[in-house]
């Protein structure tokens, strides 16, 4: 047992970025055949993995393309923009709040995501990182969408969650 004000968190800002671009956070593009965790050869899988944990734990993060198809990037797109403009959903804290909509949403809310976090969650490449990173038991505590209009401030480097505000620690 252990109370979240006793986790020293560690420095979130522009002293700790490891790269200006994204070139050495990006996994290499995969063939569709092995983007839904269908090996087409021996190893494909398993050095995606690899890569993925090397470049996290490098830098902390990892851009993780083809995890969805162009049709569910784009349906999920849309359905975030149609809920931007419903102004009875509930939005949550973001930075800057002008020109920006951050949007919480259910597992279980619309067929387009629920597909979609299927895709991703069956990732070797995440599954990977996540199990690494986060051992086999790590749960999803948040399923959001981040929208910057044009004109939106731009953002100091930050991290999305704090522990003070979770029983996890998060980043």
């Amino acid at each position: 047992h252990f109370i979240t004000t006793d986790i020293v968190e560690p420095e979130c800002g522009s002293k700790s970025v490891t790269t200006s671009t994204i070139e050495p956070l990006s996994m290499p593009r995969q063939e569709a055949s092995t983007r839904r965790g269908i090996s087409v050869g021996a190893g494909v899988n398993e050095q995606s993995r690899d890569d993925a944990v090397k470049i996290t734990n490098k830098h902390g993060v990892a851009f993780l393309g083809d995890l969805l198809t162009p049709e569910q990037a784009q349906a999920l797109r849309s359905h975030s923009l149609i809920e931007n403009k419903n102004f009875q959903r509930e939005r949550a804290d973001v930075m800057k709040k002008s020109h920006r909509e951050h949007l919480t949403f259910g597992l279980d809310e619309d067929p387009i995501i629920t597909d979609a976090v299927h895709s991703i969650v069956t990732s070797q490449p995440l599954c990977g990182v996540l199990e690494e990173t986060l051992g086999k038991d790590a749960a999803l505590v948040e399923l959001a969408s981040i929208t910057a209009y044009p004109s939106a401030k731009a953002q100091n480097w930050h991290k999305d969650a704090y522990a003070r505000d979770h029983d996890v620690h998060l980043y």
